[in-house]
């Protein structure tokens, strides 16, 4: 056979085996095979615990197939604290030994450490970039992170993350760009709070959801704005702020965190919204999503919102927020979700609706604040979506305080909502509608 038949011979081979890949599993599957990044991410919401081993082992699960590549036993995480503004704060908070009158665990090396890991400090922080001689640009720095199968972004500012990894003109330093070397060679990028935010872009946050629905105009902002100076700040009070972020997310996807302790809900739904973005990944404190080769998983604590805007209306940008079918899904520990064509698989056993009424809040966005300055009613949307699953209720609707904003939501079951539920890992809720308004539902001023 000749060269040139050859050629052909494979050429049609791989397109055949293309063909066969497609029909199989879906065009969506072969551009996450063909294109996307070998390594995972992983969306931690905050207030991660240090006996938290259902997220630390299966991150150390996730760099095991780098590790044995690159023959590494253990595998090193790059703790990233560009999030913090001097490098002495943040070598405080890694090499702390134990607790102590002001911190309840040890620091990042010991916690790390005693999980199977072998971390690092990156010195990337606020000072060591603007007031030196631009760490993020050191290519010793850099190395240091490609030397690692994990990267660490650390929770704090998520505009210092920005700011210190991304250059004025918005491309990636070059600590930036080594980072997304381990997540394309198959490593993890881990962020946590802010670290979490910072992975979307653009990203997203500093409001409260009330103001941001009443407000209806969210405030860019550029990366030329900020400096150590002039930190991120919305105009208008309450209201929420976007700014460029790393972009390791897919385009699509917007991120929020401390999510059902602090009622984020709303404020990612305006952020949808304002974004144009269609997928809303709202991450409990100690909880976390995992994603890899397209597929999302989640692992910890509590829950991942997953908001879908796919079906929704809404009001005109710089209006306050009108919507109506966004659809809402609650998933907890081992469910999986499919950004492709938004499917949820659950093993819990599902939900047989048994109780008549669901109690109605009149803080569903969590707004309330205690006089020490706690939330009042944490997880106030979390409790209303578990209850009408668990509900004969077709639907309900609830307030947002302070009463005199006017704002109402309604959560109504479709003909694709379904619950699960098990002992072990709680309440899942698929495909709830959600709708905002400022009218009271059951008013005729309502128009659907």
């Amino acid at each position: 056979m000749s060269e040139r038949h050859r050629m052909i011979h494979g050429l049609g081979f791989a397109l055949g085996l293309l063909g066969f890949v497609m029909a199989v599993l879906g065009p969506a599957a072969v551009a996450a095979v063909a294109g996307a990044p070998a390594g995972t991410l992983v969306l931690v919401g905050g207030g991660l615990k240090v006996d938290n081993g259902e997220i630390l082992d299966a991150v150390r699960n996730a760099a095991s197939e780098l590790c044995a590549r690159e023959g590494v036993a253990r595998p090193r995480v790059a703790v990233v604290p560009s999030s913090f503004t001097d490098l002495a704060e943040a070598r405080a908070a890694f090499g702390r030994k134990g607790p102590d009158k002001h911190h309840e665990d040890p620091g990042y090396r010991v916690w790390l450490t005693n999980a199977g890991f072998s971390p690092v400090l990156i010195p990337v922080t606020q000072d060591t970039v603007f007031r030196k001689n631009n760490a993020a640009e050191d290519p010793q720095i850099a190395a240091l992170v490609d030397s690692c199968q994990v990267v660490f972004l650390l929770g704090g500012d998520q505009g210092c993350h920005a700011i210190c990894l991304l250059r004025r003109d918005g491309t990636a330093s070059r600590v930036l760009e080594a980072i997304r070397g381990v997540y394309r060679r198959g490593g993890v990028v881990m962020g946590t709070s802010a670290g979490t935010h910072v992975l979307a872009n653009p990203m997203y946050g500093w409001g409260e959801s009330g103001p941001a629905i009443v407000h209806g105009q969210l405030e860019r902002i550029d990366l030329a704005q900020v400096t150590p100076e002039r930190e991120v700040r919305a105009r208008l009070p309450g209201n929420s702020v976007s700014l460029p972020g790393l972009a390791l997310l897919p385009s699509d996807m917007l991120t929020d965190t401390h999510f059902g302790i602090r009622g984020r809900l709303g404020r990612l739904v305006a952020g949808l919204r304002d974004t144009g973005m269609r997928w809303g990944l709202g991450v409990d404190e100690n909880t976390a999503l995992f994603l890899h080769r397209g597929q999302g998983i989640v692992r910890g604590e509590r829950g991942v919102f997953i908001v879908d805007t796919a079906s929704a209306t809404f009001s005109a940008a710089g209006e306050p927020l009108r919507a109506r079918d966004v659809r809402v899904s609650l998933l907890t520990s081992g469910d999986s979700w499919n950004p492709a064509n938004g499917a949820v698989v659950s093993s819990k056993p599902r939900v047989k609706p048994a109780q008549a009424a669901v109690a109605v809040s009149d803080d569903i966005f969590s707004a309330k604040r205690t006089p020490d300055d706690e939330r009042e009613n944490p997880y106030a949307a979390t409790s209303v979506l578990r209850d009408l699953i668990n509900s004969r209720e077709a639907s309900v609707a609830a307030r947002v305080h302070p009463a005199g904003s006017f704002v109402f939501v309604r959560f109504r079951k479709t003909s694709e909502t379904w619950g699960g539920w098990s002992s072990t890992s709680g309440f899942t809720v698929v495909s709830m509608s959600m709708d905002i308004d400022r009218k009271p539902f059951n008013s005729s001023a309502y128009l659907r």
